[in-house]
């Protein structure tokens, strides 16, 4: 039988997560979408957001999340989410090929970019192995020229953006920019426990126990914020994510499949 979990949204006007609160970075507040949008077009006679380094590498990128065939005829936009080892990437490739959209990782976006050698790939490269984590703008300006490709019209599946809530602004803006008109946000909620459990399993020499608790915390101190705002924005649609890879796909596809008005909330 397919398990659907009931979630219900808190109401916009009732959420604590209505107003979005911006993150300095550098000294700098993060701009509500509208500021930012209309910071990225300013200095553009063409109206394109700005582009903070060379396109080279943009060929190599778009192969990332290449369009398999798939039998639909309305945008499926989607944005996954779950706890780490919770098979997000297995899942969202699967649920590409069934509905021929692209699968966009931005950690697969971000490895493909260093790998191209570009400019940008090499400041990519530079940041993650002083131990950074690459920032929001760039993450942005990366995800907009991946998802304004022609392979993406008919919709995505998108992975590891936004992961904190002060990137919450900027995925406002981007949506608003590619006019992501069919999104919601499906997330596989998997127990801490069972978290654990696989990921001890897979026998990496980092999966140790103290490794995975950390993890974790930072998921729910960083990444639940997240859903909790797309959950009283009553885009959010969790599914049991225990059992085996196809019936947790079975779950997925008949949240997906279903009209947004016979969705349970």
């Amino acid at each position: 039988m397919n398990t659907i979990l009931n979630v219900r949204p808190m109401s916009a006007g009732s959420s604590p997560w209505g107003a979005v609160c911006p993150r300095k970075e550098e000294g700098e507040p993060l701009l509500p979408e509208d500021q930012f949008l209309a910071a990225a077009r300013s200095s553009s006679r063409s109206g394109a957001p700005v582009q903070l380094f060379p396109q080279q590498g943009l060929a190599e990128a778009a192969t990332v999340g290449a369009m398999a065939p798939g039998p639909t005829t309305v945008p499926v936009q989607i944005l996954i989410m779950g706890p780490p080892g919770s098979g997000k990437g297995t899942q969202g490739a699967m649920l590409a090929e069934r509905y021929g959209v692209p699968h966009i990782s931005t950690g697969e976006l971000l490895r493909a970019e260093v790998a191209s050698g570009s400019e940008r790939g090499q400041h990519i490269d530079s940041i993650i192995k002083d131990g950074n984590m690459v920032g929001s703008d760039l993450m942005y300006e990366m995800l907009l020229e991946r998802m304004s490709q022609d392979d993406c019209k008919r919709g995505f599946i998108l992975d590891g953006f936004p992961r904190q809530f002060e990137q919450v602004p900027m995925f406002r803006a981007l949506r608003r920019e590619l006019g992501f008109d069919e999104f919601i946000v499906v997330g596989l909620e998997v127990p801490d426990s069972e978290t654990h459990a696989r990921l001890a399993k897979r026998g990496r020499a980092d999966d140790t126990p103290d490794v995975i608790s950390h993890r974790l915390e930072v998921y729910h101190s960083e990444t639940r914020p997240v859903i909790e705002y797309f959950r009283s924005e009553g885009e959010y649609f969790g599914v049991d994510g225990v059992g085996t890879v196809e019936e947790v796909n079975q779950r997925l596809q008949q949240v997906i499949d279903t009209p947004q008005d016979l969705r349970p909330r």
